[in-house]
């Protein structure tokens, strides 16, 4: 008979996570519609960003932590992890748990954002068609594209086609999402508390971000990183470096999940 933690992991965390990545998607398109009543923007990359821009981003990494973190911290709270070790091995559990939630989150968040990035370019026109008109920005049609490439660090992909680039951007995006998620996880593990696991994330979020922006370089915040509409474009290392950054962190974290496990008060 499998263990309740088992079942809760398995069962319901597909669930949750795509019943928070939707919730998400709509706050934000709704978000976007608001916004674009008597706006005008200049292309529908620019819709795109401004539904990004909803208040969601300001709590960001608390969105990917609720929708695959939760498993972990009901484990946790209830005790169930420690039913496990009498019939698996640890190390292979915490591996293939902490991958394996971290790919679901990529996953479900990278087609949240798929979504509303085909809803930006082939459903919010139409529905306000009013709103995309590059002629106040003094564009002409062929310009478009052009002048979207310069928008900010991660448009320039917008050289392989707006098709491709949101393909990648999305991937970006969602790749923000799952180390956020994994490194909630490693807190949650470290840590064995609930609030403080789940809140590290969002404090490394907003912490980093106001210290970029106090010392001149808020390209280089986590806040920007992943909504950088509003600042010139810079160099795209700038948020790869972030990027990496960040993954190393989280990679480092849930190494030390790994090696300490036979210590670890919240695997006892």
């Amino acid at each position: 008979m499998r263990s309740v933690f088992t079942i809760t992991a398995t069962r319901f965390s597909w669930p949750i996570a795509i019943g928070v990545a939707l919730v998400s998607l709509a706050i934000m398109i709704f978000w976007g519609l608001d916004q674009g009543q008597g706006s005008v923007i200049y292309s529908e990359l620019g819709l795109f960003t401004s539904a990004l821009g909803s208040p969601l981003m300001l709590i960001l990494p608390l969105v990917p932590v609720l929708a695959g973190a939760l498993p972990t911290a009901t484990a946790i709270s209830r005790r169930f992890v420690s039913q496990l070790w009498t019939r698996t091995s640890m190390k292979a559990w915490l591996v293939r748990h902490l991958l394996g939630t971290a790919v679901r989150v990529w996953a479900v968040f990278f087609v949240t954002f798929l979504l509303l990035y085909i809803f930006a370019f082939a459903l919010w026109p139409n529905i306000q068609p009013e709103v995309l008109s590059p002629e106040s920005y003094g564009l002409s049609a062929d310009q478009v594209l052009g002048y979207a490439r310069t928008s900010f660090s991660f448009s320039q992909m917008m050289v392989f086609g707006p098709g491709m680039f949101g393909v990648l951007f999305c991937a970006l995006l969602a790749l923000q999402c799952a180390l956020y998620c994994a490194l909630a996880q490693a807190a949650l593990l470290l840590t064995g508390r609930i609030l403080l696991g789940l809140t590290v994330p969002v404090a490394l979020y907003f912490l980093q971000s106001i210290l970029m922006a106090l010392i001149g370089q808020p390209a280089f915040g986590l806040m920007y990183v992943f909504n950088p509409s509003g600042l010139v474009q810079g160099p795209i290392w700038q948020p790869v470096l972030v990027l990496l950054l960040l993954l190393g962190v989280t990679i480092l974290a849930s190494a030390r999940v790994v090696r300490s496990r036979h210590d670890l008060a919240s695997l006892a």
